[in-house]
């Protein structure tokens, strides 16, 4: 990308966050293939790297834990999650038309969200809270503390199966704490020193952790970039806590580059990486689903995108990216930090690729 683009498009950018002040906006490119390097809005007037909320982010790190543990020989795609965990912890997740399928999920169906289980963070619940959805507690109950089993009961006590497993894909921040309690009981430690050593220690990721661990808020947690959920700035509530496994992590633009630069280097094997990346679902127009992997498809944005290049990561309900082509090796961050910005962060994202191509 000439330097003469990059002073556009840092000018576009500039107007972005003129526009949106009070926003997030933060960019990492980077290219293997013509060195390019640039940033916009990683670090603080000091020069301190600025953190931010991954969002869904975190369930392509979750899912490298999984098969990292899988190419350690600790478990399988296909072992049984029943062989997992314990009894009471799948009570009544799996329970369809007065069946109780919980022997026939895999630890694959549910990093491919074909497990069947409801989705709590989608949910709608009932009693004193009729009709309220889950992100509208988040915002009410600012100081409560979301534990895993807690979320599970989300979806244990207001919400029924959406199939049997392996009959359909369904999105569900559930079966990714379903995988973080998996981790958790193969590792003997919580969530959060199982992401560091397992991915954040191996990466090169120190400026990375689990916001909430399972026992409750870590000491010290760092200062992070605003989150915006429907309207409400939610940074300094310990109700974020309600990601978890599903994307609790706490990260900046360039750890989640190293994380790219590991992924796509030694951390997961070619057979693993090409099962991950394998397109098994459509997510949304333009998303398609492997396992914990998202495959980009611009050209079903817009046919006069159909040039852009397929790209493989992970997207997060708070507007935010990671995405790396492996033909070019072109790499890509994003954070905009808000829920109701999906649609300028895709803009940002076709801008970004489009100056790549054209450079």
């Amino acid at each position: 990308m000439p330097t003469d683009r990059f002073d556009a498009l840092t000018k576009h950018l500039d107007s972005i966050r003129a526009r949106y002040p009070d926003r997030p906006l933060q960019v990492s490119l980077q290219h293997r293939g013509s060195g390019v390097d640039f940033s916009y809005g990683n670090q603080t007037a000091d020069g301190a790297p600025r953190r931010f909320h991954t969002a869904s982010i975190g369930k392509l790190l979750t899912a490298t834990v999984i098969v990292r543990m899988i190419e350690a020989g600790r478990l399988d795609l296909k072992t049984p999650v029943a062989s997992l965990l314990p009894v009471e912890t799948l009570d009544g997740l799996f329970v369809l038309g007065g069946a109780d399928h919980r022997d026939r999920v895999t630890v694959e169906q549910l990093l491919g969200h074909t497990s069947g289980v409801a989705d709590y963070f989608a949910g709608i619940y009932g009693g004193r809270t009729r009709g309220q959805r889950f992100t509208d507690r988040v915002i009410a109950e600012p100081d409560h503390l979301w534990t895993p089993a807690e979320l599970l009961a989300c979806s244990r006590d207001t919400q029924k199966p959406v199939a049997p497993p392996g009959e359909r894909f369904h999105y569900s921040d559930s079966g990714y704490v379903l995988l973080g309690m998996i981790a958790e009981g193969i590792d003997g430690a919580s969530f959060g020193s199982v992401l560091d050593r397992w991915v954040f220690e191996p990466a090169g990721m120190s400026d990375s952790r689990l916001a909430f661990d399972t026992t409750g808020v870590l000491h010290e947690l760092p200062a992070i970039d605003p989150v915006w959920l429907h309207g409400h700035e939610i940074s300094g509530f310990t109700s974020l806590s309600c990601d978890w496994a599903g994307g609790g992590v706490l990260t900046t633009a360039e750890d989640l580059q190293r994380f790219n630069r590991f992924f796509w280097g030694e951390g997961v094997s070619g057979a693993h990486r090409a099962a991950m990346m394998h397109p098994r679902h459509r997510f949304h127009r333009g998303l398609w689903y492997g396992l914990g992997m998202m495959e980009l498809r611009l050209g079903e944005f817009s046919w006069f995108l159909r040039r852009l290049p397929r790209c493989y990561g992970h997207i997060g309900v708070l507007g935010t990216h990671l995405w790396y082509d492996p033909a070019s090796g072109c790499s890509i961050v994003i954070n905009v930090g808000d829920t109701g910005a999906m649609n300028r962060s895709f803009r940002l994202l076709i801008r970004l690729l489009l100056g790549v191509m054209k450079g």
